[in-house]
């Protein structure tokens, strides 16, 4: 399930205190979000996001060349 919140942080620790299980630490991502996973009690998997910024489809395929060590091309 993705969900998108005003404060992933605030959120995401929120439901740790609550009993879930951080899958994936909160981290801002190449596309302008800032996301993390947990999986609830009950097994329910969460992604959890904030928009930070706006990127435009030119500098998100930048972004995620440059993530998988491709440089520009």
């Amino acid at each position: 399930m993705l969900l998108y919140v005003e404060d992933v942080d605030a959120v995401f620790a929120k439901a740790i205190a609550g009993g879930a299980t951080e899958t994936m630490a909160v981290a801002d991502q190449f596309d302008g979000d800032r996301r993390g996973t947990l999986t609830d009690p009950f097994g329910h998997v969460w992604l959890l996001a904030s928009k930070r910024e706006e990127v435009s489809f030119e500098e998100m395929r930048r972004r995620f060349a440059e993530l998988m060590g491709q440089g520009e091309g």
